[in-house]
């Protein structure tokens, strides 16, 4: 497994594997698509986007993470793993890889309840624990974890 941080490069790939996501009901905010190029190009300002890559270096997922200035600590916003690239622990390995990237502060993770059950399996296996709030709006409920690192 390989991860680096996206360029321009990525746009295409990252778009392809977000409409993939929004059709499975894991993401939600169309408007991500309209701001790579500026997160892109500001890396680290709006947050990172990751490029995941299996063992044979094919692009297999992304992933954008960063610091939630509300809630002072950060937050993993969306992972996504190409279906023929998942139960191959690319998700879990990203997880352990980012955790280690911030040292001494909490992460937050917001899973739809009914459809992101295997990334709340992951991130419970992974020591995040899920907290007695939950967020709801008209259509979705997320279940809310969070690891003190």
């Amino acid at each position: 497994m390989d991860i680096k941080i996206a360029t321009f490069e990525d746009i295409e790939f990252i778009k392809h594997c977000f409409y993939l996501g929004f059709k499975e009901k894991h993401f939600y905010n169309k408007n991500f698509t309209d701001k790579l190029e500026i997160i892109i190009k500001n890396n680290g300002l709006f947050g990172k986007i990751f490029i995941i890559k299996d063992n044979t270096n094919t692009k297999a997922g992304f992933a954008f993470c960063g610091k939630n200035k509300e809630l002072k600590m950060y937050e993993i916003n969306m992972i996504y793993i190409l279906e023929k690239f998942r139960n191959k622990k690319l998700a879990t390995n990203f997880i352990k890889y980012y955790e280690k990237l911030i040292p001494n502060n909490k992460i937050i993770v917001r899973c739809d309840i009914n459809h992101s059950q295997q990334a709340i399996k992951i991130f419970k296996h992974l020591g995040y624990q899920e907290l007695s709030k939950k967020e709801k709006t008209n259509q979705y409920e997320f279940m809310i974890l969070e690891k003190s690192i």
